[in-house]
């Protein structure tokens, strides 16, 4: 079963209760999540110096379980973002990310982790143990100061619009923008409208001191052996892996077999 997370024309209100919490959860470990922190989802118009920022309503670990399941999720509309879509003069200028945080791991040997969106076919980015600590810091401060604008205070996976003057919510400022508010040099996980983009999950190899410079573990998300793609178009955020390809060939098997049977209708 495929993983399929649509926001038409912005998400999700509703019909979900993967969380019962109206703020964004962050990586703390003391948090309600316990470590454990939900996707968010920010579109940046870097012309325009907008930013909308939405919680997407599930935990990291949930998440990443669900991927193994296959379970899916769908969402309503949210008013914020058709106001953030229709106010962009430039939708060139739009690009956007998906992030969540993970600052205790769960089971043996899994400490600190990250999801990220990142350009499909590009090298993957490489982080030392330490790096991968240090990731969530900015982020932290980034989802806490969001948490107090918009409908996150009030509304369950609530969203917000922000502005430079909103200082640390604002996600093109130095907290978040596209490496995790310049924690990771080199890297950049923003990614244009009508681009296709991957997962990859972030993940320090040990959280011990003396291997604090030794690399991370940087992975291609996947489902059973097929990568994620994720998209925005502007009004569809999608999140899915890649068909197998005997599925694309029983797909054409149905569909010839549905040729086949027009055409025999047509001759009697």
């Amino acid at each position: 079963m495929h993983i399929y997370r649509t926001l038409i024309t912005a998400a999700l209100a509703a019909s979900v209760s993967t969380s019962a919490f109206a703020l964004i959860q962050d990586s703390k470990a003391g948090g309600a999540l316990g470590g454990s922190g939900e996707l968010f989802w920010v579109v940046m118009d870097q012309a325009g110096e907008r930013t909308y920022t939405r919680d997407l309503g599930i935990s990291l670990d949930n998440f990443l379980a669900a991927a193994a399941t296959g379970e899916s999720w769908s969402f309503a509309n949210d008013a914020m973002l058709v106001q953030f879509i229709a106010g962009t003069a430039n939708p060139g200028s739009l690009i956007w990310n998906i992030g969540a945080l993970d600052s205790t791991g769960s089971g043996t040997g899994n400490f600190e982790k990250h999801l990220s969106t990142y350009r499909q076919g590009a090298t993957l980015p490489t982080f030392t143990n330490q790096a991968v600590a240090r990731l969530d810091n900015a982020a932290d401060a980034f989802i806490a100061a969001t948490n107090t604008l918009g409908t996150h205070p009030t509304q369950a996976n609530g969203s917000n619009i922000a502005i430079p003057s909103d200082n640390e919510a604002y996600a093109l400022g130095a907290l978040w923008g596209t490496n995790f508010g310049g924690n990771a040099s080199g890297f950049n996980n923003g990614i244009a409208i009508d681009e296709t983009a991957s997962l990859i999950l972030i993940r320090q190899a040990s959280n011990a001191f003396a291997q604090r410079t030794n690399p991370g573990i940087v992975s291609e998300l996947k489902f059973n052996t097929q990568p994620y793609e994720v998209s925005f178009n502007g009004s569809e955020l999608k999140i899915m892996p890649v068909p197998e390809p005997s599925t694309y060939a029983m797909m054409g098997v149905g569909i010839a077999a549905l040729g086949f049977a027009a055409r025999r209708r047509n001759k009697r």
